[in-house]
């Protein structure tokens, strides 16, 4: 870290020492190593080590660092496996797609910035803020759309489908009211009303498992983009752990 950052707060080494390998990305400032360009300008740079085994052997291979985009269309769902990627870049040129299994997180990153050497979280992602707060204390949660996009993920929509989705407060009075639109209800744990025949239910984990829902929830919006549905509804999640993320991602994904 201290080869491709400067002045780096003691508070984003322990979160390296922590969390790395791992989803966490941290935005420091950058050394001379970093060429602006990669950068657009800015004189920061975000960092991260990833845990994907295949992916480090990859890394380790190389005498510099890897620079990359995120491997979807800007504002479409993030890719969580290569089919995904694949599918993305059909017809155009993709020499060649990194096997290494589906995504085990299934969420981006937690981005994070500092201020007077204080963390401020600029993305929610598959480490919560609880996990965080353990280890350098009370954290700053700055990832509302400005006009000034800090970092990935801050655009008020972003991570979206091609299909309609959006919040409903009752599921059951909205199809009752939408009988003659094709219905996709994303949902977890288990739904003991009767499903209308409008309506197909995709349940992102049985045991309402947020580490599991988070680990299909791109996964499934790919899946029911394909098969031609109307509208894609969902209720919201409890505001803790990985719920927070997710209904941020739902959010940004339906663009309320």
């Amino acid at each position: 870290m201290s080869k491709y950052a400067v002045n780096i707060p003691v508070k984003a080494k322990i979160l390296a020492q922590t969390f790395w390998p791992g989803p966490l990305t941290l935005v420091l400032e950058k050394s001379a190593q970093i060429p602006s360009h990669i950068t657009s300008g800015k004189d920061t740079v975000g960092l991260r080590v990833p845990a994907k085994k295949i992916l480090l052997e990859l890394l380790h291979e190389l005498d510099f660092p890897l620079a990359a985009p995120s491997a979807n269309p800007s504002n479409r769902t993030s890719a969580t496996s290569t089919d995904h990627i694949i599918e993305y870049f059909k017809g155009k040129p993709l020499a060649y797609a990194l096997e290494g299994g589906a995504c085990e997180k299934g969420l981006e990153s937690t981005i994070i910035g500092f201020d007077k050497g204080e963390p401020v979280i600029y993305r929610l992602g598959a480490l919560s803020i609880e996990l965080i707060e353990k280890v350098v204390g009370k954290v700053t949660v700055f990832n509302k759309a400005t006009e000034k996009i800090l970092v990935p993920g801050m655009f008020s929509k972003h991570y979206a489908p091609k299909t309609k989705l959006l919040p409903v407060e009752d599921w059951k009075d909205y199809c009752k009211n939408n009988p003659n639109k094709k219905i996709a209800l994303l949902t977890s744990g288990t739904l003991l009303e009767t499903i209308p025949n409008c309506v197909s239910l995709f349940n992102l984990s049985v045991t309402h498992d947020l580490d599991e829902v988070a680990r299909n929830l791109y996964k499934t919006l790919f899946e029911i983009d394909q098969l031609e549905f109307d509208e894609i509804i969902f209720q919201y999640f409890p505001e803790n752990q990985l719920g927070t993320t997710i209904n941020d991602r739902l959010t940004r994904a339906s663009n309320i």
